[in-house]
């Protein structure tokens, strides 16, 4: 089954909000943060508060858990000193919602733009024997597009993504642009494992101009359908 993203209602800097950890009260939210620009080391502040030191490439954080509330961020380049650098993203004043599980994505967009890309985690419950495959797109290239045994064809822009409900396996992935004519990968194949009652998510990140696409994973645990029957 193929379950598409919804769009949020927040912009790439209010995402950047969603960095604080607290702890859990009503209506919370539940936010993974991922890494996907490569090369770049940031400091994050929240607030006036160091949140987030020596935030690294291929580093997936969380679950955080946050309450609704207001905040203002400041993103800045690993040891600078917030009292005189400039903040590379400053956020005032923003408010979260509830009731929301996120994965926001520090990534490229088309052109090399740095964004904060939020996609909504599907945690539905999955039946016996099956898990949730989801694929990505957080990098600095064109749509791409996948044909792989298990999945049929599949293609998805950047910003998005798609989310697929499959059998418990691993799964051979050969990433290609979308309109490049001739079907030949770019990047992979990749291998992705999904494990019966997972959420097994790949972000494509990087750079295809610069020769450097790659996949960062991340797991989720889901509960799985009571009284359903198990499908092989």
């Amino acid at each position: 089954m193929t379950r598409s993203f919804r769009s949020l209602a927040l912009t790439a800097l209010a995402a950047l909000a969603i960095l604080i950890p607290t702890t859990a009260l009503a209506a919370d939210n539940t936010v993974y943060v991922v890494h996907g620009i490569p090369g770049a080391v940031v400091d994050v502040y929240v607030n006036g508060g160091l949140a987030l030191e020596d935030y690294t490439f291929n580093t997936v954080v969380g679950p955080l858990v946050l309450p609704p509330g207001t905040y203002t961020v400041e993103v800045f380049l690993a040891n600078s000193d917030p009292t005189t650098a400039e903040a590379v993203v400053r956020l005032d004043d923003a408010e979260l919602p509830g009731d929301l599980n996120l994965s926001l994505v520090a990534a490229l967009t088309p052109g090399g733009t740095p964004a904060i890309l939020p996609f909504v985690n599907d945690v539905a419950p999955v039946m016996p024997n099956f898990g949730r495959l989801g694929l990505r797109h957080a990098a600095d290239a064109p749509a791409f597009v996948i044909n792989a045994r298990g999945l049929g064809r599949v293609n998805f822009s950047n910003g998005s993504g798609i989310d697929l409900d499959v059998v418990a396996r691993t799964y051979t992935l050969p990433f290609a642009l979308f309109n490049s004519g001739n079907g030949m990968p770019v990047m992979g194949p990749e291998f992705l494992t999904v494990k019966t009652g997972t959420y097994t998510i790949g972000y494509v990140v990087g750079s295809a101009p610069q020769g450097n696409l790659s996949l960062i994973t991340q797991e989720i645990p889901l509960e799985t359908m009571k009284g359903a029957r198990a499908r092989r």
